[in-house]
């Protein structure tokens, strides 16, 4: 864990001001990374994390600062102007956000992550000043074409047993889509087991949402598919995780197309599947990663698995480096959730517990900011 003394020391280096400092300062403590033999994987959709600076060519002006020329000047030809300025995104405004996420991180039982995919983050700086923030010496940063600038990252702590290799963007065909999406990220590492030096290939993904067109996310799961199962062929081992944006409705399901053309195994489907004669109470594990009160596209009360592993089969049954499904969760405590309360409509009245603390960008302060509207995912490969 981080003394205070280095805290202070990387957060002004990263141009965290020194009046939003005290934000990271509450004791907190880190687990000890406890990894010998295992690698604990970990996902998560961070919900919007920008910085406070303009990507040139992006659309980020929601989250800048009121005080921004640029966001002001934009904002009056912006469609809804009163929208474009509803979010006076400041630098401590910023550093809570970061501080929210570590407090997540914090809370984890059983051992710090050593991989870390990232989803709904703008850039390359804002990941660089996360993994500062949570301790991570590598990060690897797509940089796709997404309107917005919203990409995918993946963030890694290296050991003796855990070698970064190299990293590349998957870039979806811009012809077969009705707008620009993220890149898939591609980051490979090597694997130390009793067997020698693995291959082990990390997809982090971030499909397009469900305010797409199915075949969007189609398109996502027949790019994927292809190069998962190439991978698998050579000899290598696969995590396929992220926010994949597909829901149960989709007709036809772009992720049953996706496990069936690479050949990869869903651990939620089979966390669910085993977990009765394990002793897991299903009832204590979140419906899903998502909860969706309801609109146009999504039924009301909607549970979601969006956040996913897909697992290449050499994980499952082959000794020297295997996936326990049993250490699958989706992490959800009291201190991640709220209450969703309906004030209208045929639910009025009506109250959901447990739902993802969505992040408020416009809170200042830690109990009224929230997390995400997604929970984070986590798994545990073992090294034998």
């Amino acid at each position: 864990m981080f003394s205070n003394a280095v805290k202070m020391l990387i957060l002004v280096s990263i141009g965290i001001s020194s009046a939003s400092l005290a934000v990271y300062l509450a004791p907190k403590t880190i687990p000890a990374n406890e990894v010998q033999n295992k690698i604990r994987v970990m996902s998560y959709n961070v919900e919007n994390l920008f910085d406070t600076v303009h990507d040139q060519g992006k659309n980020d002006y929601e989250f800048l600062p009121n005080s921004n020329p640029e966001k002001s000047q934009f904002c009056k030809t912006a469609r809804d102007p009163k929208r474009c300025m509803s979010v006076d995104w400041t630098q401590p405004r910023y550093a809570q956000k970061l501080a929210q996420i570590r407090n997540v991180f914090a809370a984890i039982p059983g051992g710090f992550p050593q991989i870390m995919g990232l989803i709904e983050i703008e850039n390359e700086n804002v990941v660089k000043q996360l993994a500062s923030v949570l301790g991570f010496k590598g990060q690897v940063t797509a940089n796709g074409p997404d309107e917005r600038g919203i990409d995918v990252a993946l963030m890694y702590n290296e050991s003796e047993k855990l070698k970064f290799v190299n990293a590349n963007s998957i870039r979806l065909d811009p012809s077969k889509l009705g707008k620009p999406t993220r890149d898939i990220l591609e980051v490979n590492f090597k694997v130390l087991t009793s067997a020698g030096w693995q291959a082990l290939a990390i997809y982090v993904n971030h499909w397009p949402s469900q305010n797409n067109p199915v075949q969007s996310r189609i398109v996502a799961a027949q790019t994927l598919a292809p190069i998962v199962k190439a991978k698998i062929a050579s000899g290598g081992h696969v995590v396929a995780m992220g926010d994949f944006n597909t829901v149960a409705r989709d007709n036809p399901n772009p992720l049953n197309m996706f496990s069936q053309v690479a050949g990869v195994y869903d651990l939620d489907a089979v966390f669910r599947k085993n977990a009765p004669t394990s002793g897991i109470n299903l009832a204590l594990v979140p419906q899903g990663t998502n909860f969706y009160p309801g609109s146009n596209n999504r039924p009301a009360m909607s549970w979601d698995v969006l956040d996913r592993f897909y697992v290449s089969p050499s994980m499952v049954t082959r000794s020297s480096m295997i996936v326990d499904w049993s250490s699958y969760r989706i992490f959800s405590h009291p201190g991640l959730t709220t209450s969703y309360t309906y004030k209208s409509g045929p639910y009025a009245g009506k109250t959901v517990n447990d739902v993802p603390f969505r992040y408020n960008h416009m809170a200042d302060k830690p109990a009224q900011a929230g997390y995400s509207d997604h929970f984070p995912i986590l798994l545990d490969i073992k090294l034998l």
